[in-house]
């Protein structure tokens, strides 16, 4: 038994030897000194407690309505950007190197950006190492800086080998060009092979009606590894309302199967109570759905066209999640969540992006 431990950890310590650079700052007492060690005993920069979708830019928002926005943003303190590389085919991540070079602290930024593409049978070949540097470059010359704090692959790529990746990863750390990388919709393999293991976040799909990859992911990446949500507010199917006289750049104006879906008696019967529930606690039905990410232990990733809407998503994270609120808020959700709601909220409906299955062979 002591020789088998032994061989255990000869893997283990062989394994982060090769993805040194990727095992997060904030691992706990078990890895903690050892990634001091070999972090020469820099940390990442602390990743924020929020961070602005930057889907929309571009998309639903002009060059000048989403500098207005991330200048309030900024104005806000704590401030973190997620965006990628085909968001708005480069454009979104155009309109924040405008706003990065009026000159604000890039320090107090915390900047994700990802390389490939939004679909993984089209992700092969993504993550090489020439690949990755070739969209790197392209987007800090877009973003307008020398490095971002946290790349990730869009999709895994399953032609490359993700030892190769985190090793083409771990140069571009060391050139300052990157602070951490991570992997966007995961899928089961990217969990059961050692290296996944040294990668240091995740992004997945999730919110308070539909959380299973959420506690999929929480039980099978690292406990240091960081996991943000997007998928929040289910492309806002979960906040009520649903009259047709809309912003002409709403989501739902923008898609209208999302105002289909709002329509719906039994999802607006749901947000109705939700937003109920929310006033007895003195917030809003989207600072409920925040919160309920955070308590799951993820980073929320929201996008929003307004100042006030900003200003809404953040008034959450400005505030401590109030105690027994977690608890209580599970225990509303088990009373007022159909068994089976089958609604459209958003989530990736191919099995390849929805990403790992429990039952899935070891």
């Amino acid at each position: 038994m002591k020789a088998r431990k032994s061989a255990s950890v000869t893997i283990l310590r062989h394994t982060l030897s090769q993805w040194r650079g990727f095992l997060p700052s904030n691992c706990g007492s078990k890895y903690l000194n050892r990634i001091k060690s070999m972090r020469g005993g820099v940390e990442v920069d602390p990743y924020p407690q929020l961070l602005l979708g930057g889907n929309l830019f571009g998309y639903a928002l002009s060059a000048v309505e989403s500098k207005a926005l991330l200048v309030h943003a900024f104005d806000q303190g704590n401030l973190g950007i997620d965006t990628a590389s085909v968001y708005g085919n480069g454009t979104s991540e155009e309109h924040i190197g405008g706003f990065l070079a009026t000159g604000v602290d890039r320090s107090s930024i915390f900047i994700s950006t990802k390389v490939g593409v939004g679909r993984l049978e089209e992700s092969a070949g993504l993550g090489t190492r020439k690949q990755i540097r070739r969209s790197l470059d392209s987007s800090l010359r877009r973003l307008r800086t020398d490095y971002v704090d946290l790349l990730s692959l869009h999709h895994p790529d399953v032609g490359t080998p993700l030892e190769d990746t985190l090793a083409a990863a771990s140069e571009l750390k060391s050139l300052g060009l990157i602070r951490d990388f991570g992997i966007s919709n995961p899928i089961a393999d990217t969990f059961r092979l050692a290296a996944g293991q040294s990668v240091g976040a995740f992004h997945v799909y999730g919110n308070l009606v539909d959380d299973d990859l959420i506690g999929e992911a929480n039980n099978l990446k690292a406990s240091c590894a960081k996991l943000l949500v997007y998928g929040v507010l289910a492309r806002s199917v979960l906040i009520s309302g649903v009259s047709r006289e809309r912003h002409e750049k709403s989501r739902a104006a923008l898609n209208s199967q999302i105002l289909d879906e709002k329509s719906r008696s039994d999802v607006a019967r749901f947000t109705k109570s939700l937003s109920e529930y929310a006033a007895t606690h003195g917030m809003s039905s989207a600072q409920v759905l925040m919160h309920y990410v955070r308590c799951l232990g993820a980073i929320p990733v929201l996008g929003c066209r307004t100042q006030l809407q900003f200003d809404d998503f953040f008034g959450a994270v400005m505030q401590a999640t109030p105690s027994g609120f977690c608890s209580n808020l599970q225990s509303w959700r088990r009373e007022n969540l159909p068994l089976t709601p089958g609604w459209n909220l958003g989530r990736p409906r191919r099995i390849d992006s929805i990403g790992f299955s429990p039952s899935a062979p070891s």
